[in-house]
């Protein structure tokens, strides 16, 4: 059994300082009528070889889009900043792919586009490109200070490097789709809503993730609503954590056909952390690969997870020393039901003494040296 593990909420890199000036070279003038056309970062000054920087004659050509209501585009090249791109108000921002608009940091200590915005935001098809190895920010930051952000749309992005890839700071009502998050030092998509911890009606659908061996890729400490469906979830130490803040009423979780894959941990854990009960959880139609603790719900917590199911997923252990398909330590109300733990490994379900008023039935387990541990006194188990 593994101690306590942390995912810790990475706030915008210290002493960033954003420019929100800065005269463009080449002035645009918007379409007739205030939120008609588009503008275009070249037409603002920004060379986009990679080697200039472009910082303040972006933030221009922001300025700009979010005053008129216009989209910008951002032109094909490499766009170097060296401080945060600011978006305050409702703004589309749209590149022309992924490895053909791209905004560069200049360092691994900084924060790439930090969004303060009430307003909706859409950002789409380009790439964000991080320090290896960075030691602060994040790619992408949602953190506005009193109020929710709202309705922001995330799709078709490469998050590439940096310390943390997209950090929901703040948020509720979002959606991340169809986005790669490659190399992050510490976390792909942070998740937290600090104004209204149990709101969030969020989705991260059809992402590809791939981390090293100490990064977590989906970290969620509040924010209730959350739907992980259809990624690829690649390396890291730990795949997806709960990590509950302290007093942070959160409730409905749903995880159904992602792919967890040679997390050096585990695919799926929550945490406690001193914060109160979670309910309502589905983590069905997931397969999980060569991991030591896939499902490893651990917490003793009596009662820390209330009304479970885990049904329908498929397991191949790695045959590491000690590993458990899935681990229930402290939960309450709960099936597990109807899954495939093939492979190697020491148990296949292990049901922990402060687990209570659960069933597991019909799950095949073979090649595992000991298919179920039971030391709970109020789970049946008809297996």
């Amino acid at each position: 059994m593994l101690g306590r593990r942390e995912f810790l909420p990475i706030a915008a890199a210290a002493g960033a300082a954003t420019i929100v000036g800065g005269a463009p070279a080449v002035a645009q003038t918007p379409g007739p009528g205030t939120g008609r056309g588009d503008l275009h970062t070249k037409n603002f000054g920004c060379t986009g070889d990679a080697t200039t920087d472009d910082t303040a004659h972006f933030q221009a050509a922001l300025n700009a889009a979010m005053s008129s209501g216009c989209r910008l585009f951002i032109d094909p090249g490499a766009y170097l900043i060296s401080a945060p791109l600011s978006i305050s108000s409702g703004l589309t921002m749209l590149g022309a792919g992924m490895h053909l608009s791209v905004i560069t940091l200049a360092t691994g200590t900084m924060d790439g586009i930090i969004i303060t915005a009430l307003d909706p935001v859409q950002l789409e098809n380009f790439r964000v490109r991080g320090a290896p190895g960075a030691t602060a920010g994040s790619l992408i930051n949602v953190s506005p200070s009193s109020t929710d952000a709202a309705y922001e749309a995330f799709r078709d992005l490469s998050l590439e490097n940096g310390y943390i890839a997209l950090n929901m700071g703040n948020a509720i009502l979002w959606t991340v789709d169809r986005c790669s998050i490659d190399s992050p030092a510490a976390g792909g998509v942070f998740v937290q809503s600090v104004s209204q911890p149990d709101m969030g009606d969020s989705s991260i659908t059809n992402c590809i993730f791939r981390l090293g061996s100490t990064g977590t890729c989906i970290g969620q400490t509040s924010s209730g609503g959350l739907r992980i469906q259809n990624n690829k979830l690649l390396g890291g130490q730990h795949g997806y954590v709960l990590l509950l803040n302290a007093g942070a009423q959160t409730s409905n979780l749903i995880m159904v056909g992602n792919s967890f894959e040679q997390q050096v941990v585990d695919s799926i854990t929550a945490i406690n952390n001193s914060g109160p009960n979670f309910y309502n959880i589905v983590i069905t139609g997931n397969q999980f690969a060569v991991t030591p603790f896939p499902i490893n719900l651990n917490d003793p917590t009596p009662g820390f997870l209330n009304i479970l199911s885990i049904s329908g997923n498929v397991f191949r252990g790695n045959g590491a020393s000690g590993a458990v398909a899935i681990t229930l330590g402290g939960a309450n109300q709960f099936t597990v039901n109807g899954n495939t733990i093939a492979g190697a490994g020491s148990t296949g379900i292990l049901i922990g003494p402060n687990s209570s008023s659960g069933k597991v039935s019909g799950n095949t387990i073979a090649g595992w040296a000991t298919p179920i541990v039971n030391q709970s006194g109020s789970v049946v188990v008809f297996n």
